[in-house]
């Protein structure tokens, strides 16, 4: 059954592989190739982007005079948290699984919540949380070129702690004051696939009802978690209410994150990862919302229905040549 779900592939590849157009077995090398390569895709696509004209601050839209808080945790927190956790036998460079977490959580938990509550009041994340194991997992095609790999990164289990308390928090936040998108059906509670798929249909069947012609445009986003850019998220983390002590926790979570190659039991050096919020992270995909939350903004004539990355957009018109012009204006 493993091999039919892919669930071994990343502890089985052969160390032989192409490195500059010459062959090399040396496990060293590989490894430490296959990092440059992971840590430099979402860096390379993002330096090709061009700057927002105008700036992405004139799409945000409201005033939020109330302010996030990271208020602090207890013991009793931290423990249900920490249950909660699904359970994974894979660790992290810690090599402490969550299973091993969930059994300990008990003897821990005091000293623990010290030091989360210390992250929340200074808005340090502490470094060793922030390091990622990267194990390389085959796609396709040629198996000796690093491209037909995908990377699977493990966190630190401790990490999954930190993140679900401050998940918790900015979940709340988000909700009470109605932060996001009313068209973003990703990864948020009471929201899913099909009521992204029934919005779409609502509105194509009204269309045709109306006896209109419709168009759709269905945008898939490169590498888009991986090419987020730092700053602009912060940007509108600070216009959403994310402020102080608290923004600088959101700040200091972003940079300085390492990762390492894991491969055959053989390690790679650590790399720095500048931009994109952490894979495999609780709180990642909660970022990326926020960071794409203003995109219904930039046009006044396009219907949004998005699901995370995945952007589709909707437009009808009783004249086709006019319904084109206009469509390919507001792309």
């Amino acid at each position: 059954m493993g091999r039919l779900v892919n669930k071994n592939n990343h502890r089985n590849i052969s160390f032989d592989f192409k490195v500059n157009g010459n062959s090399c077995a040396d496990p060293t090398t590989i490894v430490n190739t296959f990092n440059e390569y992971f840590s430099n895709v979402g860096k390379n696509l993002a330096s090709k982007i061009p700057v927002s004209t105008p700036s992405h601050v004139s799409y945000l839209k409201g005033s939020y005079s109330s302010s996030f808080a990271l208020y602090p945790t207890s013991v009793h927190e931290i423990i249900d948290v920490t249950k909660q956790l699904p359970n994974k036998k894979s660790s992290g460079f810690d090599e402490i699984t969550v299973d091993i977490l969930k059994q300990s959580i008990i003897s821990i938990a005091e000293p623990l919540t010290l030091i989360v509550n210390a992250s929340f009041s200074t808005g340090i994340v502490p470094r060793l949380i922030k390091i990622a194991k990267v194990c390389p997992v085959y796609k396709g095609g040629a198996k000796d070129e690093f491209s037909n790999y995908r990377p699977i990164s493990v966190l630190p289990s401790m990490s999954k702690i930190f993140e679900k308390l401050v998940y918790n928090r900015l979940s709340k936040y988000l909700t009470k004051l109605n932060i996001l998108s009313q068209y973003q059906y990703g990864f948020r509670s009471n929201h899913s696939t099909y009521m992204a798929l029934l919005d779409f249909y609502n509105k194509v069947s009204k269309c045709i009802d109306d006896k209109n012609i419709a168009i759709g445009v269905f945008i898939d986003l490169q590498k888009a978690f991986d090419t987020l850019d730092h700053s602009v998220l912060l940007s509108k983390l600070a216009h959403y209410g994310v402020r102080g002590i608290s923004h600088t926790w959101f700040s200091n979570y972003l940079v300085n994150r390492k990762q390492y190659i894991y491969l055959n039991n053989c390690v790679s050096d650590y790399s720095s990862v500048v931009c994109g919020v952490p894979q495999g992270s609780i709180l990642g995909p909660l970022l990326f919302l926020l960071y794409i939350n203003d995109i219904v903004n930039c046009s006044r004539m396009l219907y949004f229905t998005l699901f995370a990355d995945d952007t589709n957009l909707l437009y009808f018109d009783k004249d086709s040549s006019r319904l084109v012009s206009l469509l390919n204006n507001e792309l």
